[in-house]
């Protein structure tokens, strides 16, 4: 019963929501290892319950590494800034890391429906990405650039791409993730 509970999408968008708010929390209020501990522990029950529990690690650490790398080259280009720490600025955080693989958790689950609307995908890409980090902002975790509406706009359009390019590479990387859904 834990089992199907874990590995249904509700409990999918609720550990993404956890997750997410308190990776951005933990590195907002000084504790950046919080947030991961508690979605490493979701990411975690997630792989176990998985039909293919290889597959879902391996597309978890994927998403978690393209995002680092992403984020960290768009900091590097000045369209946000990390808190300072034991890191540069524009080095994408560990904690930032958790929340790309949280999100890559949806993409087989409870956003997989969006898998066969690449148009929507792209759309739900273009709001909600700008907004998490916007969001994100708002609550301290990381700092846009002065020009917040280019900032924006330049991750509106990075995200209208990477929606539906992520579901692309699923169905390449991991094809079982991309059909069990």
């Amino acid at each position: 019963m834990f089992d199907g509970l874990v590995k249904s999408r509700l409990f999918n968008f609720i550990a993404f929501q956890v997750g997410w708010l308190a990776c951005v929390l933990g590195a907002a209020s000084a504790h950046p290892t919080a947030g991961p501990v508690l979605a490493a522990i979701l990411l975690t029950l997630q792989v176990r319950s998985a039909d293919h529990p290889p597959n879902l690690a391996f597309w978890l650490l994927t998403v978690g590494l393209l995002g680092a790398v992403l984020d960290s080259l768009l900091a590097l280009a000045g369209l946000f800034s990390f808190r300072p720490g034991y890191l540069p600025t524009w080095l994408c955080p560990p904690w930032l890391f958790f929340v790309w693989m949280t999100f890559g958790s949806t993409l087989p689950s409870s956003l997989a429906w969006l898998a066969e609307h690449p148009r929507l995908a792209a759309g739900l890409g273009a709001a909600g990405g700008p907004l998490s980090y916007y969001a994100g902002s708002e609550l301290g975790a990381l700092q846009l650039s002065e020009q917040i509406n280019l900032s924006l706009l330049i991750l509106a359009c990075l995200w209208a791409l990477l929606m539906p390019g992520l579901f692309v590479l699923m169905r390449k990387l991991s094809p079982p993730l991309a059909t069990a859904a």
